[in-house]
């Protein structure tokens, strides 16, 4: 690891290294699709940054296999059977002092574009609670410039907004 590498924390703020542990994180997340909205969570512990839906992934198991068991405990829903599409993978580098108690990672997260169109599951809902006391909503892919995400989800959220999808 370089230490001059710079970590970015939740909100995007620079954060020099400081010599600690650094830890991995391999996590794999959904970015759900459906008659131009797509679904975001925001979690119990910070309700006012978005995310996508999803969790970590354990050494040795595939992106598909640590993804639905996440997804569901996330939001009480499955993934349809054939619903991933394609997949983008980020890295970063992350900070964070809010609920990890000043930790440094290197995330490493991959994100699966999940169709839901012609799925009934929630889509009508216009928010509910997840599993472990999130809220999660369907938002209109037009105003997601005016969502505000975690930082770690950042990149992805830009690439959905570029039109990046397979819907």
């Amino acid at each position: 690891m370089n230490p001059s590498e710079v970590f970015y924390d939740t909100e995007g703020q620079p954060r020099s290294w400081d010599g600690s542990p650094i830890r991995d994180r391999l996590g794999v997340y959904a970015i759900c699709v459906s008659q131009g909205r797509v679904l975001l969570l925001w979690p119990a512990h910070a309700q006012t940054l978005a995310e996508f839906p999803g969790g970590s992934i354990k050494i040795g198991e595939s992106e598909e296999h640590a993804l639905r068991p996440a997804f569901r405990a996330a939001t009480g829903m499955d993934l349809p059977p054939d619903a991933l599409i394609s997949c983008l993978r980020t890295t970063l580098s992350h900070y964070t002092d809010a609920y990890e108690s000043g930790r440094f990672w290197n995330l490493r997260h991959v994100y699966c574009a999940a169709d839901f169109s012609g799925e009934a599951c929630a889509l009508n809902q216009e928010a509910w609670r997840g599993n472990d006391g999130s809220t999660l909503r369907w938002v209109a892919r037009a105003d997601l410039p005016r969502v505000t995400f975690n930082f770690i989800h950042q990149k992805a959220a830009e690439f959905l907004m570029k039109g990046h999808d397979d819907e």
